[in-house]
């Protein structure tokens, strides 16, 4: 897997609501597909939302705190997903259901 680089040329903003909003949905995403109980596809699904949301981000200006924290929050998340699916089998208290 290929963390996707910044632009070098940026452009737009990003609104307080815009990382609020985000923020949230990162870790509804992680609580309720990337939990104790795992399965493939809500792995795959997690991974997609995500990455989604990562390239719509892209394109824009990060001039705050809050916006660079979505970004490593993003980053974070695809991380363990990532790691989730390529792992095949169970580990202490997270488990592979299929």
């Amino acid at each position: 897997k290929i963390a996707l680089p910044l632009p070098p040329h940026l452009c737009g903003t990003v609104s307080d609501e815009d990382v609020k909003r985000d923020m949230t949905k990162i870790k509804c995403i992680m609580t309720e597909k990337v939990g104790a109980l795992r399965r493939k596809d809500e792995l795959y699904d997690a991974h997609c939302e995500l990455i989604h949301m990562k390239r719509r981000y892209l394109p824009f200006n990060f001039t705050k705190e809050s916006h660079y924290a979505l970004f490593s929050a993003l980053d974070t998340a695809l991380l363990i997903v990532d790691g989730a699916i390529e792992r095949t089998d169970s580990l202490g208290s997270h488990y592979l259901v299929d």
